[in-house]
């Protein structure tokens, strides 16, 4: 797995847990429930180094830039 480059947590939790969106070297964020700890989703699209992330205030998108060029936006769910 390669290293996390860029993280960010979630306003609101989830139920009663807290997530983390973490992106990596290899483009691929990941959604963490950091008390599990377990991955909960990859969200897989950029070709290159994720560099940031950020959240919508309600916690149920997530906006991903990438040394790519590209920005995304993901429906991560409801918080």
């Amino acid at each position: 797995e390669s290293p996390a480059t860029a993280a960010s947590f979630a306003p609101t939790p989830l139920g009663s847990q807290r997530r983390l969106a973490a992106g990596y070297e290899d483009g691929v964020v990941r959604i963490w429930r950091p008390a599990a700890p377990r991955i909960d989703a990859e969200l897989v699209g950029h070709l290159d180094h994720v560099q940031a992330l950020a959240w919508s205030p309600d916690g149920m998108w997530l906006a991903s830039a990438g040394l790519d060029g590209s920005l995304r936006i993901w429906n991560v769910g409801i918080p």
